[in-house]
């Protein structure tokens, strides 16, 4: 169904990243969140909220200071 989307943008991308942290999927939502990024899409403030709530249950610690490091940029 989002593949159908013709212009996803940030909140279609956060609620894939919302639902991969709901589900224990910390992992995938980086995928998503690059994949993001490769769509010329800017993540929003609760996008970010969501990565880094990701990064904190994984072991992707240098991955959610990166994060931090773009949401604050």
């Amino acid at each position: 169904m989002f593949d159908e989307i013709l212009s996803p943008y940030e909140v279609s991308w956060t609620c894939m990243i919302s639902g991969c942290v709901e589900n224990g999927d910390e992992n995938h939502t980086l995928v998503i969140y690059h994949n993001t990024r490769r769509s010329g899409v800017f993540p929003n403030e609760y996008t970010f909220a969501t990565l880094i709530k990701a990064c904190s249950y994984s072991t992707e610690l240098e991955q959610g200071r990166q994060i931090h490091a773009n949401a604050i940029n």
